[in-house]
């Protein structure tokens, strides 16, 4: 009889990796200019156990809650595992947060009842500082031999602006352990195997970025870590390293295929391009089909909360162009603002729950806000709009919050800018709305570009009268350097909005429809 295999945690199986190959490279750190730091198993495994020894003497244990706020970088990483040995959860935070919006999000941290720690440059009267200089200083007088395994649960909790800007942190009560080398169905529909080469564009306090790099050495695999995003840098690395597995935003895909030199890399070895994080515009997905084929092109739809998961491969969105993809372990409702299913078509709040988990559909837990949406049959919704077509395919039209109601018709900013950024000449794009006396709610593009504005309008404009209904074209401008977007590629339209209240800016130009 074949036993079952045990699932290990993060740092038991970086010391497995250490042991068994220990001049293997786990991780290649890349800096803004290009310039690469490998790091082999036994150098990021002895660094995390020196670390993890001061971390130790400082008081952290199971019951903490270690943020750190050290971006992309090799004491990051280290630090992350270090917590780890000892039994703590961690919580990865922007290093250039301010110092008030910081003190907002461990705020929310204290309801999780652990003793608060922040491994950083900062400053805060809510947790033990531990400064990275004195961490570095201290821990090379430590020893690197193994420490007993301890089990984090829960080994992650994932920081959050929210939909009302309100700070909150996203956790669930499962052990952060996992199984090396373990394949299943749900690894071949979001095209990941153990073993690849991924390459992470993103900052570590995002989902996505944080579990391609902690799962990509997890696996056995080699994770090539940029500090700061560079398309053009990007784009040498997938050449360089031969990655095999990359998660994108669809800001990332864009930036990536309008540089220069994109025709003259070899894409062969990747075997995944995954993206999430935002409605993708059909023609940059088209475009990425091209370079990599539609059988490596993988988009994911969910949330950090893990509620559920759509997923859909390019040579499947080819034949439902705009889906994130048809249930497969995840169950799906379209329901309106009273909980009642819509009808085929008709877009309403989505809810969702894993397959065969019923009331258990997610163990997340938020500290610093109320719950989300959920009803009795353990279906959980996010915020996120959309609807289904009649063969269960669902579609994506945006986050609840960020809908304008202009004239009486409920426009998606998202559907505006995957217009607007058809134009070469749009590097960014966000669609807000405004208070308007004639629409009650206007709709207003910001728009990023190196182009002359006043030649760019009036092709805008042109542009928007052939591709979508009247109440939907921006009846307004605003011509910018560049748009706020934080190191994930996000942006907050409720932000922009609201700087926005008070009536048009010096920038606005309104346009005719």
């Amino acid at each position: 009889m074949v036993s079952e295999p045990v699932p290990i945690t993060y740092s038991e199986r970086l010391l497995q990796r250490a042991q068994e190959n220990p001049d293997e490279v786990a991780i290649v750190f890349v800096a803004p200019d290009g310039s690469e730091q490998a790091v082999t198993t036994k150098e990021l495994c002895d660094a995390s156990l020196r670390v993890a020894r001061v971390l130790d003497a400082r008081g952290v244990d199971e019951k903490s809650l270690v943020a750190v706020a050290l971006g992309n970088t090799r004491l990051g990483v280290v630090s992350e595992f270090a917590a780890w040995w000892l039994g703590a959860c961690v919580m990865p935070l922007s290093h250039r947060l301010p110092d008030t919006e910081r003190e907002h999000v461990l705020e929310a941290a204290v309801e999780s009842g652990r003793a608060l720690f922040v491994v950083g440059d900062v400053e805060s009267e809510q947790a033990t500082v531990v400064r990275p200089d004195e961490l570095g200083a201290e821990a090379e007088e430590q020893s690197s031999k193994p420490l007993p395994i301890k089990v984090p649960q829960p080994g992650r909790a994932m920081p959050s602006g929210g939909s009302t800007g309100r700070p909150k942190i996203i956790t669930d009560d499962s052990p952060m352990v996992g199984v090396p080398g373990a394949e299943s169905p749900v690894s071949a529909l979001f095209g990941t195997r153990p073993g690849q080469s991924v390459l992470v564009l993103g900052p570590l306090y995002h989902t996505g970025p944080f579990g391609s790099t902690f799962g990509g050495i997890f696996g056995g695999g080699l994770v090539v870590l940029m500090e700061r995003f560079d398309a053009s840098l990007a784009l040498k690395l997938i050449e360089r390293h031969r990655i095999q597995r990359i998660w994108s935003v669809p800001v990332q895909m864009q930036r990536m295929a309008r540089a220069p030199e994109v025709d003259e890399i070899d894409f062969s070895s990747v075997e995944t391009l995954y993206h999430s994080g935002a409605v993708c515009p059909p023609w940059l997905k088209r475009r990425w089909i091209e370079l990599v084929g539609p059988e490596h092109v993988f988009e994911g739809f969910g949330s950090t909360e893990a509620v559920g998961s759509l997923m859909i491969r390019g040579d499947e969105w080819l034949e439902h162009p705009a889906s994130v993809g048809r249930p497969e372990v995840t169950e799906v409702r379209i329901r309106d603002e009273d909980g009642k299913e819509v009808a085929q078509g008709e877009v309403g709040e989505i809810y969702m729950r894993w397959i065969g988990r019923g009331l258990e559909s997610s163990g997340y837990k938020y500290w610093g806000s109320a719950p989300a949406r959920s009803d009795d049959d353990g279906f959980v919704s996010v915020g996120d709009l959309g609807w289904q077509d009649e063969d269960g395919y669902v579609y994506v039209a945006d986050r609840r919050v960020d809908m304008i109601i202009s004239g009486g018709v409920n426009v998606f900013p998202a559907e505006v800018e995957v217009a607007l950024s058809e134009l070469p000449e749009v590097r960014d794009v966000a669609v807000v709305g405004v208070p308007d006396e004639e629409w009650g709610r206007r709709v207003h593009a910001i728009v990023e570009t190196n182009e002359d504005p006043t030649m760019l309008l009036p092709r805008l404009v042109e542009h928007c009268r052939n591709s979508m209904a009247p109440p939907k074209r921006p009846k307004s401008y605003e011509f910018v350097e560049a748009l706020p977007r934080n190191d994930a590629g996000k942006i907050r339209r409720s932000d922009l909005a609201a700087e926005r209240q008070q009536g048009d800016t010096e920038a606005t130009v309104r346009v005719g429809t």
